[in-house]
Protein backbone atom coordinates (compact mmCIF):
# COMPACT_ATOMS: atom_id res chain seq x y z
CA UNK A 1 0.00 0.00 0.00
CA UNK A 2 2.68 2.60 1.13
CA UNK A 3 5.10 1.47 -1.80
CA UNK A 4 2.03 2.15 -4.16
CA UNK A 5 1.38 5.92 -3.01
CA UNK A 6 5.45 6.43 -2.80
CA UNK A 7 5.30 5.26 -6.61
CA UNK A 8 2.87 7.35 -7.47
CA UNK A 9 4.43 10.35 -5.78
CA UNK A 10 7.54 9.43 -7.52
CA UNK A 11 6.36 9.26 -10.89
CA UNK A 12 3.87 12.04 -10.45
CA UNK A 13 7.25 14.14 -9.47
CA UNK A 14 9.69 12.78 -12.14
CA UNK A 15 6.47 13.83 -14.79
CA UNK A 16 6.27 18.00 -13.49
CA UNK A 17 10.26 18.00 -13.28
CA UNK A 18 10.94 16.44 -16.50
CA UNK A 19 8.75 19.20 -17.89
CA UNK A 20 10.62 21.32 -16.76
CA UNK A 21 13.64 20.04 -17.21
CA UNK A 22 13.77 19.49 -20.49
CA UNK A 23 13.92 23.02 -21.48
CA UNK A 24 16.59 23.34 -19.07
CA UNK A 25 18.76 20.72 -20.46
CA UNK A 26 18.59 21.54 -24.04
CA UNK A 27 20.05 25.29 -22.93
CA UNK A 28 22.57 23.25 -21.49
CA UNK A 29 23.60 20.96 -24.46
Amino acid sequence: MYLNELLRAVLAAYACGASGISPDTERLV
